[in-house]
């Protein structure tokens, strides 16, 4: 009984972080949409709730127990065909596997999101300061 309770235990964690992120990827994407308009109080309400949704990530994060993933790892790790874990049934095993995969694309996706709108920013904010402050003249004879 405690087995079983651990798996859905480990299931449901997985299934709660997996709910983060795709709802973080979908704010990232809106966060793109919004900056290449220049809506700034969209902006703000996108990125407040990005910030929310991190914020859930890491309590998650916090709340899990410290072998967690450590355990998941070991169970998801195959060395041959024959090596589905002895505690878990082919679907189960299966299940987490598939679980843990998702996770990791959807982290690299995050990631990948979030560097892509960082740059987005990045060059929006070059651009105004040029526009509002001037460029300075390097070259200017002397």
């Amino acid at each position: 009984m405690a087995q079983s309770a651990t798996l859905s235990r480990v299931f449901e964690e997985l299934d709660r972080e997996l709910a983060i992120y795709r709802g973080l990827a979908g704010m990232l994407e809106e966060q793109y949409l919004v900056a290449t308009r220049l809506d700034t109080s969209a902006m703000v309400r996108i990125s407040d709730a990005i910030a929310r949704e991190v914020r859930a990530l890491d309590a998650n994060g916090s709340a899990r127990h410290p072998r967690l993933l450590d355990v998941v790892a070991l169970i998801c790790r195959r060395g041959n065909d024959a090596s589905v874990s002895p505690q878990l049934d082919a679907s189960q095993h299966a299940q987490l596997e598939a679980r843990c995969r998702e996770l990791r694309q959807l982290a690299v996706q995050c990631k990948a999101l979030t560097v892509r709108n960082g740059n987005l920013l990045a060059s929006q904010f070059e651009g105004m300061h040029q526009v509002l402050h001037g460029e300075t003249h390097t070259y200017a004879p002397g």
